[in-house]
């Protein structure tokens, strides 16, 4: 919300300062200046067991405000209309024809990539790695 006794665009000079154009009256202020209390009703038990089909209308227009229940009426009735709704002839192939042929592939970064080893590079691999633990291994032993 707004508040117009801090705004730079209605602060005046000292000298020139009038109190009562300093802070407007809320009603004087634009309406999309005012705060407007939103009035929270809860729904009662009777407009829930009308929509879940447990108790008539003329049951729930005892408990209810006529208005939640024509309110409720106009969305069940919109809602039909919308559920009849049929795409044109067609429609299908244009969308399957607009998509592409292949998948697309994400790229994935080098580490997070499979890395298909065959089992001889595998092979080849240990070994190496082996003859290293070796080497490292035997200079340990020669430099004590």
């Amino acid at each position: 919300m707004l508040d117009n006794a801090s705004h730079p665009r209605d602060q005046q000079p000292e000298s020139g300062r009038k109190s009562d154009k300093l802070a407007a009256p809320p009603t004087s202020r634009p309406m999309a200046d005012r705060e407007v209390p939103l009035q929270h009703e809860a729904f009662a038990p009777a407009l829930h067991q009308w929509l879940d089909g447990e108790i008539s209308e003329s049951a729930a227009r005892e408990s209810v405000a006529a208005r939640d229940i024509e309110f409720w009426q106009r969305i069940g009735r919109q809602t039909a209309v919308r559920a009849q709704v049929r795409a044109p002839e067609g429609s299908l192939d244009r969308i399957m024809r607009a998509l592409p042929d292949t998948t697309p592939v994400e790229v994935a970064n080098w580490w997070r990539r499979p890395m298909p080893i065959s089992p001889a590079t595998f092979a080849l691999l240990t070994i190496g790695l082996l003859a290293l633990g070796l080497v490292v291994g035997a200079a340990a032993l020669r430099s004590r």
